[in-house]
């Protein structure tokens, strides 16, 4: 267990830890956090994990603040009252011909450090589709520009590209596995989000 620190009003603690790794810059240590009582500094209860990504995570910290409800709820504007956004059908898995649109601004490898992959999310427009089903006339599509520390042709392609695109639905992150993604597009909440395994 490594770099503990104590929230400022002492209810919490935040540290590092490693299944017995101790190189403090390849090893794997994990974040958790985990209640304390303010009087003793004692563990109140058990330590979860928030992170779980296999590189280092370093360093926590954390502040714990109790909300004012009452103040909030005078000083914060009204919610307008409006229809739901739209919830985005289903996606499924998908083999298409496709034409590139516009693609997110590429993270550098200097911005992810101490990471060394990144994905980066491309608006495509559907052809020919070869395999399952699409619906609507644009594809959202999460793709990795960056892998083993080295840019991929995605990350420099230009508007108008023709590629065959075999997608994969976006379920619960699980395929990025908490890589760094960038999505500078503007929102489309009704379009669902693929993932490109390759390019």
């Amino acid at each position: 267990v490594y770099f503990p620190m104590v929230s400022r009003d002492g209810r919490m603690l935040a540290f590092g830890a490693s299944a017995g790794d101790h190189d403090h810059s390849r090893s794997n240590y994990d974040v958790f956090a985990a209640p304390l009582d303010p009087a003793s500094l004692e563990l109140a209860g058990r330590p979860a994990r928030l992170t779980a990504h296999p590189a280092s995570d370093r360093y926590p910290d954390l502040h714990v603040e109790a909300l004012d409800l009452a103040r909030w709820q005078r000083e914060a504007p009204p919610v307008p009252e409006g229809p739901a956004a739209p919830s985005p059908p289903p996606a499924q898995p998908l083999d298409v011909r496709a034409v590139l649109r516009a693609c997110s601004r590429p993270y550098s490898l200097r911005e992810i450090s101490p990471y060394r992959a990144a994905l980066m999310v491309c608006e495509w427009e559907p052809g020919e589709v070869l395999a399952g089903a699409v619906t609507g006339t644009r594809l959202r599509v999460a793709h990795w520009s960056v892998r083993d520390g080295n840019p991929l042709p995605i990350a420099s392609a230009l508007p108008g590209m023709a590629a065959r695109l075999r997608l994969e639905p976006l379920i619960g992150a699980l395929q990025m596995e908490g890589y760094p993604i960038s999505d500078t597009l503007p929102p489309a909440p009704e379009v669902p989000l693929h993932y490109a395994p390759e390019l």
